[in-house]
């Protein structure tokens, strides 16, 4: 007789407890399966604008708490959101299935056969349904790190134009100098012009900033002053456009936080020798 005519195996040649220790340790890294929020998301996209490095991928930290996948590209955060509703969702509440379609729920029908040690029909089509949706998570992992590069690459790239965050460093700039927030404070346009000599110093080599200088770096506060027809340094034009209003709100950004920007005080900032 043929291998392929051979009766299936009877449930007492299944190994049961080989299945409950497989099912529970796949089923463990699954579960930390979920997207960023919106405000990890932000957080994310903040920390590229001011020079943080994001490298995690999906199942390297799979044992570790609160732990969840990097943002990436449109098409790889889709698929990665469609596979943690998947993940998390009851499959009996499932909508999108047509009607002559039983559908169960992976778990339920797994955890019954594993307790009862028994195999049904239910158990195998939730046992591939299971291992279709571990899977995928690992097909996200490989994939992740790629995806997150291309995102990276993007949003760095347009960081080089994108003054965000030297918007909220400049708003507090002036609002830790007593601008818009003291009765009897100094005028914007005298801290505006201390501002501006300040940045020309670290353009012109003078002056170093302490936090990630390869990424804070003299083109990063070129940015932010130009010198003028007479030869001054003033502030930018977008950002003297910038109304007391708008100030006053990104001073108080919860986008970047402080000690991710640049120090708000000169004395904090590194003397070059070299220069």
């Amino acid at each position: 007789m043929s291998d392929e005519n051979l009766p299936p195996q009877s449930c007492s040649e299944v190994d049961w407890d080989r299945i409950s220790e497989r099912y529970h340790e796949l089923s463990d890294i699954l579960q930390l399966f979920r997207v960023p929020t919106y405000k990890e998301n932000e957080a994310y996209e903040g920390g590229l604008l001011v020079g943080m490095k994001h490298r995690d991928g999906l199942l390297f930290k799979k044992y570790e708490h609160s732990y969840y996948i990097s943002l990436g590209t449109g098409p790889w955060m889709s698929r990665a959101q469609k596979l943690s509703k998947e993940i998390n969702q009851k499959h009996k509440d499932e909508t999108s299935v047509p009607d002559f379609i039983e559908v169960i729920n992976w778990r339920d029908e797994i955890e019954k056969a594993i307790e009862s040690r028994r195999v049904t029909m239910n158990f195998l089509e939730a046992w591939w349904r299971f291992g279709a949706l571990f899977g995928s998570a690992v097909e996200l992992d490989e994939l992740s790190e790629q995806s997150q590069k291309y995102e990276r690459t993007k949003t760095s790239a347009g960081s080089k134009a994108d003054n965000s965050a030297r918007e909220v460093w400049y708003a507090r700039w002036l609002t830790d100098n007593g601008v818009f927030v003291r009765k009897h404070g100094p005028s914007r346009t005298s801290v505006e012009m201390e501002f501006a000599q300040f940045c020309r110093r670290i353009v012109r080599g003078e002056l170093e900033c302490p936090l990630r200088p390869d990424f804070f770096n003299k083109k990063w506060f070129d940015r932010l002053s130009v010198i003028d027809k007479e030869g001054l340094p003033v502030v930018r034009s977008g950002f003297k456009r910038l109304s007391k209003s708008k100030i006053l709100k990104l001073s108080r950004s919860e986008k970047f936080p402080r000690h991710l920007l640049p120090p708000l005080s000169e004395l904090k900032f590194r003397k070059n020798s070299k220069a």
